[in-house]
């Protein structure tokens, strides 16, 4: 028998569990790789992240402004005081005559005078004021040094392969000028800002083919931070949030007092806020400045685009209201230590340091008063490598700045010499008869009596 053919226009028919199949395969979407697996570093004793674990129950991630006695114990830190610089100062002999800028200031010594009384005053409390008074103090000492400088600079924070923005501030900072480079260096560099440079990728590589160079110009140099605007800062960091009704919340703003009370050291003078600020402004003179762009990228590094490491001095300045004294602070910033915060999971070779991680910070004394002398004894303790060559035994007396001649805008006139005066006015009567200016009125006394005109 034939079988009778099925008509061509029927599909053939399909079980509905086949279809099912069909429509799930398709809905599936394609099979992605497999995630890598990341390795945990191998974290080496003694390093920062070794130090953290071992103190986990501790606060010691935060920001400078934070940091207390414990982080410069567990970083090595070592403040070192030495001795006050309190030389050269104007010798008060008996029978000796005092110095002209005593008797007769200058313009110079009373500027110094007065900014200087208002940097010691209670009265001036606005940080801005009291920068302006620095700023003009520095300059007038040492005009060539302190002639770049940046008010309310915000320094980054390099840890690892992360950047934390605007984490150290200061009220002043004072850059280096143009053409600066180390003493030890005697080969002439361009006065190209390093911000410029650093982000160009030819001088990277040139960089990279004279790793002795190192260009100082436009980097931190000095930085200043007032004792009073540093604990006002610590007071008044926390946010106090209002209570029921919008009223003040009592109990949370005496805890937030007893947390910033923790975090003042315990020495006013070796405070670790200046060590996170040398830490920062160390970093400054070797990883380029970071782009915001960059922050949303896989495998870029900070780190990896930092020039190499080496050795650098950097200054801190404060000044102490009771005493009347500034107070200058060295750091001593190693290599060594700025490769600890470029690879925290590990521990950098110090062959040369004898295995000590940590550096050291020198803080000097200078008396503010007198003002003869000043100028040298504050250059002695910043140092002849920032200031420049100088006699420390020869005291600036300011005595050829003299005064101003008086102009005609409506400043003092300058008194003459009596013998001048006497001698000349029997020889101009004649002249002032003829001038047309208007002499003064004569001044009648109620009791003289008048006569009458004829």
């Amino acid at each position: 028998m034939i079988r009778d053919r099925e008509p061509q226009g029927v599909p053939a028919s399909t079980s509905p569990q086949r279809d099912a199949r069909r429509r799930t395969k398709r809905r599936r979407s394609p099979v992605s790789a497999p995630l890598r697996k990341r390795l945990p570093r191998r974290v080496a004793p003694g390093s920062v992240l070794d130090i953290m674990r071992c103190n986990s129950g501790t606060a010691l991630f935060v920001r400078p402004l934070c940091w207390t006695d414990l982080h410069a114990e567990l970083l090595k830190i070592q403040f070192n005081e030495l001795p006050i610089c309190d030389t050269p100062m104007p010798v008060n002999e008996p029978g000796s005559p005092p110095p002209k800028g005593h008797m007769q200031p200058s313009q110079s010594i009373l500027k110094l005078s007065e900014t200087l009384s208002d940097i010691l005053s209670y009265k001036i409390a606005h940080p801005t004021a009291v920068s302006d008074a620095v700023c003009t103090i520095m300059a007038k000492l040492w005009p060539e040094s302190f002639c770049q400088y940046h008010v309310v600079p915000d320094l980054h924070l390099f840890f690892g392969d992360k950047v934390y923005h605007e984490a150290v501030r200061a009220q002043i900072m004072w850059t280096y000028p143009s053409g600066s480079c180390p003493p030890s260096q005697t080969r002439p560099i361009s006065s190209q800002s390093t911000q410029d440079a650093t982000s160009s990728p030819e001088s990277r590589f040139s960089d990279s083919t004279l790793p002795s160079r190192h260009v100082l110009t436009d980097q931190p140099m000095v930085c200043y931070m007032g004792k009073a605007q540093l604990a006002s800062i610590r007071r008044s960091m926390f946010r106090i949030a209002p209570g029921p009704n919008r009223q003040f919340n009592e109990p949370v703003s005496s805890l937030f007092k007893l947390r910033s009370k923790n975090l003042e050291p315990q020495n006013p003078d070796e405070d670790s806020y200046i060590a996170g600020m040398l830490l920062a402004m160390a970093q400054k003179h070797f990883y380029p400045n970071p782009r915001i762009s960059s922050l949303f990228r896989r495998g870029i590094s900070p780190s990896k685009n930092a020039r190499p490491f080496r050795d650098l001095k950097l200054r801190f300045m404060t000044h102490d209201i009771e005493r009347a004294q500034f107070i200058v602070y060295t750091g001593h910033m190693t290599a060594t230590f700025l490769e600890r915060f470029r690879r925290p999971h590990r521990i950098p070779p110090a062959p040369e340091f004898d295995g000590d991680l940590g550096f050291k910070i020198d803080y000097v004394r200078v008396p503010i008063w007198p003002i003869l002398g000043l100028r040298e004894r504050l250059g002695k303790a910043l140092g002849m490598d920032l200031v420049g060559e100088f006699d420390p035994e020869v005291m600036e007396t300011w005595e050829e700045d003299d005064v101003e001649t008086p102009d005609s805008s409506g400043s003092k006139r300058k008194r003459t010499a009596l013998g001048e005066v006497v001698n000349g006015s029997f020889e101009d009567t004649e002249e002032e008869e003829s001038s047309p200016i208007h002499s003064k009125k004569q001044c009648i006394r109620p009791r003289t009596p008048l006569q009458a005109a004829a």
